[in-house]
């Protein structure tokens, strides 16, 4: 209890602002004014290894190791217009197929302060959602976003809304179709060259349903929602410490599908909520993070697995919905009376507390090639259990000029 305390406390106490800085991560599509009448081609590599030693019987323990390339063209043909078209590979190591290989194609309309993409969207972690609604590992297992996707940009004020199309449907399938949607929106209150204050929103829906198809289940719909209040303070340019950032977050869960009970083996709880506070410290040397996460009842289809109050089965992969096993449940440590289980043995922890340290460091080895190592050990406060993952990445993107077009 009083760890607990002191936790909060430290995190309620600082300034705050946003989650992880996975920069060096992000996809963008280029549109440049200046860049009229040109062809580029362009590559980008990611390799990664990424070690879960999670053993509380909510997430999972595997290693992902592997790679990821995408050779694009890109085409400029107005200052308003890009297009950009490629292939995207991935391979497992010790995987002798590839575990994906897609065609990616991309539009990209510019006005001002608004942006339309139709086709692979500038997403994944683009969209700057927090963990429990977008899990970090979806930058390797389902990297490629297919949709429509508006970006609103103002000096205050920006939103992100995209609709994602996870899995179509034909007259003769026998599944359902799946459909994301997702915003990302922050308005800056107090902006400063030292101090940003920040109201962020985010929200993400998925449906699962459709009117065609060999099969007919009652449709499937979930909503998430965040809040956040955020405060980020520069400290000095130079010197040990540079910046430190806070970010308080309420989160919601709510499953208003047609027949709910005809879902409880897949989802188990009708509504939930959390609590999600995080402080980052920015040095010299290494970004520190702490967080803390308080969840009841809460679930989140894209969400990291941490933060689940539900077991999740598997690795998920390229379009295979999220599941959960069936294993006895085990009983609550801290001597509080157990709450209720839900209506099937399903391993859940309906109040989920968890302290996680993050040691995060990006190494710039060339101008367009990182390198970055993290170190995050969880202490899950409800059973007394430490756990810790740890994650090598490198990330490379380069363009290169082919031919200017009169």
């Amino acid at each position: 209890m009083k760890l607990r305390l002191v936790c909060l406390f430290l995190l309620l106490s600082f300034p705050s602002f946003a989650q992880l800085n996975n920069a060096v991560f992000i996809d963008t599509i280029p549109n440049q004014t200046s860049n009229k009448n040109n062809i580029f081609f362009g590559f980008e590599s990611f390799n990664f290894l990424k070690n879960n030693e999670y053993a509380d019987g909510i997430a999972n323990g595997y290693t992902l190791f592997g790679y990821q390339i995408t050779p694009s063209f890109a085409y400029q043909p107005s200052e308003k217009v890009s297009l950009q078209a490629g292939a995207f590979f991935w391979k497992d190591f010790g995987n002798d197929n590839f575990t994906q290989i897609a065609p990616t194609f991309s539009v990209k309309l510019k006005f001002d302060s608004l942006t339309i993409i139709s086709g692979n969207l500038q997403g994944n972690l683009s969209h700057n959602l927090i963990e429990p609604l977008f899990d970090f590992e979806r930058v390797i297992n389902k990297r490629l976003e297919g949709g429509f996707q508006l970006i609103y940009h103002k000096p205050r004020f920006y939103a992100d809304l995209w609709i994602d199309w996870l899995k179509a449907i034909y007259p003769a399938s026998n599944f359902q179709e799946e459909i994301s949607a997702g915003l990302s929106a922050h308005y800056n209150l107090i902006q400063t060259e030292k101090m940003l204050v920040r109201l962020p929103l985010q929200m993400q829906i998925f449906h699962r349903g459709g009117q065609i198809g060999s099969i007919s289940k009652p449709n499937t719909n979930w909503l998430n929602l965040a809040l956040g209040f955020s405060i980020s303070q520069q400290v000095r340019n130079r010197g040990f410490i540079r910046s430190f950032k806070v970010d308080n977050y309420v989160v919601l869960y709510n499953n208003f599908s047609e027949d709910f009970n005809n879902f409880k083996s897949s989802f188990v709880f009708s509504r939930g909520n959390g609590y999600y506070f995080n402080f980052l410290l920015n040095t010299k040397y290494v970004d520190v993070m702490l967080s803390y996460w308080q969840g009841n009842q809460f679930r989140s289809l894209q969400g990291g697995k941490l933060f689940q109050s539900v077991n999740d089965i598997a690795v998920p992969r390229v379009g295979e919905p999220d599941t959960v096993t069936v294993v006895p449940p085990r009983p609550n440590l801290r001597g509080k009376p157990r709450p209720a289980d839900p209506p099937k043995p399903y391993n859940s922890e309906v109040d989920r507390e968890l302290i996680i340290v993050r040691l995060i460091k990006d190494i710039r080895v060339l101008k367009n090639l990182y390198v970055t190592v993290r170190v995050e050990p969880v202490f899950n406060l409800g059973t007394g259990k430490f756990q810790f993952s740890q994650g090598f990445y490198v990330n490379y993107r380069q363009r290169f000029l082919i031919k200017k077009l009169p």
